[in-house]
């Protein structure tokens, strides 16, 4: 989906074996984690530009204003994951009966 959307941005994918769960895809051996430059205070002139198109276009291309409405529902059914649902609902509550939440009632306006 996102090479459809915006090719120049994500590595070439080659092939891909659903039942082996294997990916084939551009080696991004010699790049380095961008997450890893900016840690090292390194600049990049222009990715945030670069960032802002590929989220756009990805963004667009996958909401209801750049799909169909029986396409969006056809992809969200595709997607969906109950078992994972189930399993992030139980973790959640648990979650949070073990925390306490701060008020926000004392938080003041500036």
């Amino acid at each position: 989906m996102h090479s459809q959307l915006a090719a120049e941005y994500v590595p070439a994918r080659y092939d891909f074996d659903h039942d082996r769960h294997v990916i084939a895809m551009e080696d991004l051996s010699d790049y380095e984690v961008w997450r890893g430059a900016l840690n090292k205070l390194e600049r990049h002139d222009g990715a945030a530009a670069d960032m802002g198109i590929y989220v756009a276009r990805v963004a667009f291309g996958t909401s209801a204003f750049g799909v169909e409405a029986k396409e969006l529902k056809s992809r969200v059914a595709e997607a969906l994951n109950p078992g994972l649902c189930d399993v992030r609902s139980r973790r959640t509550s648990s979650l949070a009966s073990h925390m306490s939440m701060p008020s926000v009632t004392g938080f003041k306006k500036s």
